[in-house]
């Protein structure tokens, strides 16, 4: 999908919050699709946006050409959200992209492996 700026955005500037139902690690395990949660606030503090599609900030897709990062997540854990911060000047119209890090993407493959293993 993607999101795409709506305006210009400056440097530092906040675009929007990542927010989303707050799961236990007991939660998170038995959760199937972990595709729009959140770690890195806590053992038992995981954010899912999944079941929230107003959240704009689940939208944002990683990019693995590096130069194309304009956004960060600044994870604010004692109020269980991320702010979207602007890396650069953002114009109207540009993508929003954000580095989801090493831990999501190994995350990911192990689930991929296991949901093969699991299919045959």
């Amino acid at each position: 999908m993607g999101l795409f700026a709506s305006k210009a955005f400056r440097r530092g500037e906040v675009l929007c919050e990542y927010t989303g139902t707050v799961l236990t690690l007991r939660q998170l395990l038995q959760q199937r699709d972990r595709t729009y949660v959140m770690g890195g606030f806590g053992l038992n503090a995981h954010i899912d946006a999944g079941p929230h599609p107003e959240v704009l900030a689940r939208y944002i897709n990683d990019n693995f050409d590096k130069s194309k990062i304009n956004v960060r997540f600044n994870k604010l854990k004692t109020l269980k959200r991320a702010e979207v911060i602007a890396l650069r000047d953002i114009a109207p119209g540009e993508e929003l992209y954000a580095s989801y890090g090493q831990v999501y993407w190994r995350g990911y493959e192990a689930r991929q492996q296991a949901t093969a293993g699991t299919a045959k």
